[in-house]
């Protein structure tokens, strides 16, 4: 990683968010960021500012992010209905501290959380939300799909191909919500067409998966190795090393890349 870009990017943020009135109380090793906004300290993970910062050397998200965190900052509407359509559903590493946190595990290694999505900020949500809102976690659930959907529609589906074997992807500005995405049901439904059950896929981080057929897992098993690796640990946002199989029914995981 690049330690100056990493300080650059941290400092544009950390300079937009003062232009805003919010301050940066610190920042750890992991990228996790106190801001002091008013009465209230907010907790936001910079990780995936950093990351897309090298990729692309665009400072915008950063400013972006800031912006809305001043506007919005990390509140969630104790009204359902001025909350609902900002509910999605999120995947974390099983490493992750889930205390409170409405989850629900996927595989050894993955596990779906609960998030209010707000100017690229998310808020994890737990039983005190779903308290306040007077609702339960089925129709929490039912509407972080519902969500999903939406997104979807306003999504595009892609293909690479790596020496004819087909690899596909999602194109969104939504980033961080790939994941409610890959598990949406409209699009396992699409694959299931266009790829046939079961298909695979791999989902190292928050914003990034690969979708394949069975006819390719054996080359792309062979392959996907290094990207996997690469996007697990340099993300603030990891999710699995796993290979997943998705069937019209389920998801498992099928074996996982080591991490050394």
């Amino acid at each position: 990683m690049d330690n100056q870009k990493t300080e650059n990017i941290l400092n544009i943020f950390s300079e937009a968010l003062a232009s805003h009135g919010l301050n940066v109380l610190s920042t750890d090793e992991q990228g996790f960021m106190l801001i002091q906004k008013g009465e209230d300290t907010l907790k936001i993970n910079a990780g995936n500012l950093v990351k897309e910062y090298l990729q692309t050397g665009d400072d915008t998200p950063a400013k972006t992010l800031a912006a809305a965190l001043a506007e919005h900052g990390a509140e969630v509407p104790r009204n359902w209905e001025k909350a609902k359509e900002s509910v999605y559903m999120s995947f974390q590493n099983h490493e992750f501290d889930f205390s409170t946190l409405i989850h629900i595990p996927v595989t050894a290694m993955l596990a779906a959380v609960f998030v209010y999505e707000t100017g690229g900020s998310q808020v994890y949500i737990t039983q005190n939300e779903l308290d306040t809102w007077k609702i339960d976690g089925e129709t929490l659930r039912d509407q972080a799909f519902a969500n999903a959907e939406a997104l979807l529609r306003q999504s595009s589906i892609n293909a690479t191909a790596v020496e004819d074997h087909e690899l596909i992807y999602i194109d969104t500005e939504a980033h961080a919500l790939k994941g409610a995405l890959l598990f949406s049901y409209g699009f396992k439904e699409q694959m299931g067409v266009q790829l046939g059950y079961p298909f695979y896929g791999i989902f190292p981080a928050r914003d990034f998966f690969y979708v394949f057929a069975e006819a390719n897992l054996d080359f792309f098993c062979n392959r996907l190795g290094g990207v996997v690796k690469e996007e697990y640990l340099a993300t603030g946002y990891p999710a699995t090393t796993e290979i997943l199989k998705f069937t019209q029914d389920d998801v498992t995981a099928i074996g996982a890349y080591e991490i050394e």
